[in-house]
């Protein structure tokens, strides 16, 4: 698999763990008993949903074999992989609006990672 395709297996595996997330919200603002914890959880999802928007967008245009593009490509499945062991963690409101910040975190380092890869 070249690297373009390595890049583009990433935005995939990003995007599903994205809306995996985005699922797991959904059941914790479904079973959440306040209005506020209703809202931030709408806020989570919200904010995932402009991760998600914004790696849809994304076009990759790499050269072959860029040290860079390894490196940061290292650097995206780890953070694709904590996102879906976060995903599996959320067992409580509480839970999900932790998780949930962590999550958006970590989806925006994906987004600022291949938003460095396009060319300018």
């Amino acid at each position: 698999m070249n690297n373009t395709d390595r890049a583009l297996r990433l935005q995939l595996d990003a995007r599903q763990a994205i809306s995996d997330n985005i699922k797991s919200l959904r059941t914790q603002k479904r079973n959440a008993t306040t209005k506020k914890d209703k809202t931030r959880i709408q806020e989570l999802i919200n904010d995932l949903r402009d991760e998600y928007d914004d790696l849809l967008d994304l076009s990759i245009q790499i050269v072959e074999g860029s040290e860079e593009l390894k490196l940061t490509i290292i650097r995206l499945r780890t953070i694709t992989n904590e996102i879906d062991e976060e995903a599996g963690k959320i067992k409580s409101v509480a839970d999900a609006l932790e998780k949930g910040a962590k999550i958006i975190d970590k989806a925006t380092k994906v987004v600022g990672g291949l938003i460095k890869l396009m060319p300018s």
